[in-house]
């Protein structure tokens, strides 16, 4: 679960868009390794930056996983993300809901979204790991689990925004 919330202070700490500017500064397709080690450190220096600014500490930054941090920026979800007009992160939300004749209120926050060609894009990244992600049965338990809370997520985000959610995104790290 530490582990989980430093990845979730990482990114949202990370300036997406200057991320993918460094590396796509330098990207060929001849060159796969060395573009790895630059993706490498680019996160790392973004990780150091976050220790000098004591937002992490040293041993926070020992756990950072950087591999999981690039697939992220390497997922298709990822690169539109870094692309988007407007990208908000960590956003924080109450909502009254009116449940079984009852009013309660409802908090949360949501960790990305993002606006593409005029429309919202909601993505949420879970940090918990699947045993076997081939596992089809593992995989919808684990989408079924959050289900009611991305759409909790979809609509405090519509009714912030005045617009409707376009499409929602589960990101699993592992």
């Amino acid at each position: 679960a530490e582990k989980g919330t430093i990845l979730h202070r990482v990114m949202e700490q990370i300036n997406f868009r200057q991320l993918a500017a460094v590396w796509n500064s330098g990207e060929t397709k001849d060159k796969a390794e060395a573009d790895a080690a630059a993706k490498t450190e680019a996160v790392r220096a973004v990780v150091n930056d976050l220790v000098n600014r004591e937002i992490l500490t040293a041993e926070e930054a020992g756990v950072v996983s950087y591999s999981k941090i690039i697939g992220f920026f390497d997922s298709e979800i990822g690169k539109r993300a870094c692309k988007a007009g407007k990208l908000y992160k960590e956003v924080s939300f109450n909502i009254m809901k009116e449940i079984s004749g009852e009013k309660i209120i409802i908090q949360g926050t949501i960790d990305c979204y993002f606006e593409e060609n005029g429309k919202y894009i909601l993505l949420d990244y879970k940090s918990e790991y699947l045993f076997d992600s081939g596992d089809e049965a593992e995989m919808e338990k684990l989408v079924e689990r959050y289900r009611s809370q991305l759409g909790l997520y979809r609509e405090a985000l519509e009714m912030i925004r005045g617009t409707r959610v376009e499409e929602v995104y589960l990101y699993l790290f592992s």
